[in-house]
């Protein structure tokens, strides 16, 4: 009744490495029938032609995607030299305003200290 319990051990590794080799078997057989189908789908779908008109059609595109980089590239140079010009308008405008203000204050104040604002003043000061 012993030797039922015994077992060998090379009969151990004899039945895992027999069911190692089935489970490859039946995975390389199923990979073998998915690759199958797959390239029997492949096979059956027509092959994707290109047209000249669909050729000329997306050189024309990239053409004018080309063009529209370089008009894009211009204006925003143009634009720059625009607000360049524009604000160096407004400094020389500021400036100018400035200095018409100064001159303005400095006339006025010349003509309060002058002999002939005091002679209007005694006018107006008779007249009241």
């Amino acid at each position: 009744g012993s030797e039922g319990l015994v077992h060998d051990p090379h009969d151990l590794s004899g039945s895992i490495s027999s069911d190692v080799a089935q489970l490859v078997l039946l995975l390389h057989n199923v990979f073998k029938k998915i690759s199958m189908g797959v390239c029997k789908t492949l096979l059956s779908v027509p092959p994707f032609s290109i047209y000249a008109e669909q050729v000329a059609f997306s050189v024309n595109g990239v053409l004018l995607l080309a063009v529209f980089w370089v008009l894009k590239a211009v204006l925003e140079v143009v634009c720059a030299v625009g607000i360049v010009v524009f604000a160096s308008i407004l400094l020389v405008h500021m400036i100018w305003i400035f200095v018409h203000m100064i001159w303005t204050v400095k006339s006025l104040q010349l003509d309060l200290s002058s002999p002939e604002l005091g002679n209007v003043q005694k006018y107006q000061d008779t007249q009241e």
